[in-house]
């Protein structure tokens, strides 16, 4: 599969590997559960969720562009984890094998229930939970700066790691951004009590 429009530098990461997004607070609830697990409540009409699955992204050897279809999960460089610092967890793809409908089989067996919600190409399924034991590595991305990346093993200091990355972050400069907002709002009330 080609790069679908992400930084080349981030992509040659993502690019043949197995991969969970996922957020900052849903990872704690990784550690504690030692597994990824179907998070209930939401994407109740995914096809992975409807075969008791964990969706995962599929850039490997099977995986396939999709016209259009980058669309669907870039998404998950931010948005869908409602936080700065996007998490993505390398799967070894040799552990998860025996569970896994890779890209392809996964799309094609979609195609039989097309009602339910998938993104044909990249989008594969792991019958049940993904042990703890089968993440490779964690790749943090600033949400705002897709360029901007860090690759770190899964460990205790994970969750330590994380707030670190995040904590060297640059404001997010796009208008209406919540840091956009507070340094206007703080430099209206240094206006104010400066011109009184």
């Amino acid at each position: 599969m080609d790069n679908p429009g992400l930084p080349n530098t981030l992509w040659s990461v993502l690019s043949g590997g197995l991969w969970h997004a996922t957020g900052k607070k849903q990872l704690n609830s990784i550690f504690e559960t030692q597994c990824i697990s179907i998070v209930a409540g939401r994407y109740n009409n995914s096809f992975c969720k409807s075969l008791g699955s964990v969706s995962l992204f599929d850039f490997g050897p099977s995986a396939t562009d999709k016209s259009g279809q980058f669309k669907n999960w870039y998404g998950w460089f931010g948005k869908e984890q409602g936080s700065r610092v996007v998490v993505w967890l390398r799967i070894d793809r040799q552990l998860a094998e025996r569970n896994l409908l890779d890209a392809e089989e996964a799309r094609l067996r979609w195609r039989k229930a097309p009602t339910t919600m998938i993104i044909p190409g990249v989008e594969a399924c792991h019958r049940g939970n993904v042990s703890l034991t089968s993440i490779v590595d964690c790749l943090l991305i600033d949400g705002v700066d897709l360029e901007n990346f860090k690759v770190i093993e899964v460990s205790g200091e994970t969750v330590a790691e994380i707030e670190k990355f995040e904590s060297c972050l640059v404001p997010d400069p796009r208008p209406g951004s919540i840091a956009s907002r507070l340094s206007a709002a703080r430099l209206n009330f240094k206006n104010r009590t400066t011109n009184k």
